[in-house]
């Protein structure tokens, strides 16, 4: 009976990785890829000559996209941060955006904005580089940094989801 207990915690266990690219890739070929990508373009008429390309590029760039990545590394495969699974440009920002990230209490309204800038520009200089490589667009980048400092503990997946729509809906690439 131990036996079976132990096997079932097992199974059911998330699986992580540490490999963005195997993540980003997991993530494409998931069936919540697949059903988030089906539901966007349910109620679309698309053009014939619209191309399959065309149309994962619009989809890729999309708050569904972004939100369906974000439930993805929190209920299918855990995106773990490994810096070796990173180059030492990408190490160096993303140390700087979990600097920026990490909570601090200001009570002056003009440090506040200050910190908020100087977060949000770490978090846009490391969404840009992994656009370079690592993911389809800076929106996507954008959600792989917020995966990487949720690992850390610094961030949940709900304020994630949360910035994923007040990102689309202020139009930020």
């Amino acid at each position: 009976m131990e036996k079976a207990i132990r096997k079932i915690e097992e199974s059911e266990k998330m699986h992580q990785e540490t490999n963005p690219h195997l993540f980003l890739q997991g993530f494409l070929s998931s069936d919540l890829y697949k059903t988030a990508y089906d539901a966007f373009f349910s109620e679309k008429t698309i053009p014939l000559e619209v191309t399959q390309e065309e149309k994962d590029t619009t989809f890729l760039g999309s708050q569904e996209a972004n939100t369906a990545l974000v439930d993805y590394g929190q209920g299918v495969v855990h995106f773990r941060y490994d810096p070796d699974q990173f180059n030492e440009d990408e190490n160096a920002l993303i140390h700087t955006y979990m600097q920026k990230v990490a909570v601090r209490y200001y009570q002056d309204p003009e440090e506040i904005r200050k910190y908020e800038r100087e977060r949000t520009q770490a978090h846009n200089e490391i969404a840009q580089e992994f656009a370079k490589n690592r993911v389809p667009n800076t929106r996507l980048g954008l959600v792989l940094a917020r995966l990487i400092v949720i690992d850390r503990g610094l961030d949940t997946f709900d304020n994630a989801r949360y910035l994923v729509k007040n990102m689309h809906m202020r139009g930020r690439e």
